[in-house]
């Protein structure tokens, strides 16, 4: 009876892990989708100017090594590179029209309903 107990926590254990690396490869599918639905919104004529001066200063900020705080210092210093690139993003959704970003979805591109600009 207790074979039988340890063979299932390990079948178990070793589910978890293939979510684990599920769930890694899903976030980062998403990550690399959302990348390329803001590169193909800058190039955009309807995305405001102040929303592309935006998303280019907080790129520009975490590859500059003028920094307020210095990525040397172990846990401050990327998440200041984190919580600059989340505000950019959080303004760039916010002033750019839903319609936009939906016609720049990998979706729209891949079924060729997208314009020329893109």
């Amino acid at each position: 009876m207790i074979e039988a107990e340890i063979d299932i926590e390990i079948r178990e254990r070793r589910a978890q892990r293939v979510g684990f690396v599920e769930t890694f490869h899903r976030y980062r599918k998403s990550l690399l989708e959302q990348f390329q639905i803001v590169r193909r919104a800058m190039t955009h004529p309807y995305v405001p100017w102040y929303a592309k001066l935006v998303a280019g200063f907080s790129v520009c900020y975490v590859l500059s090594p003028i920094q307020l705080l210095p990525n040397f210092i172990p846990v401050v210093g990327q998440l200041d590179d984190v919580l600059v690139v989340i505000l950019g993003l959080k303004l760039l959704k916010r002033w750019v029209l839903p319609d936009v970003f939906a016609e720049c979805c990998p979706e729209n591109v891949s079924r060729g309903t997208t314009r020329d600009y893109l």
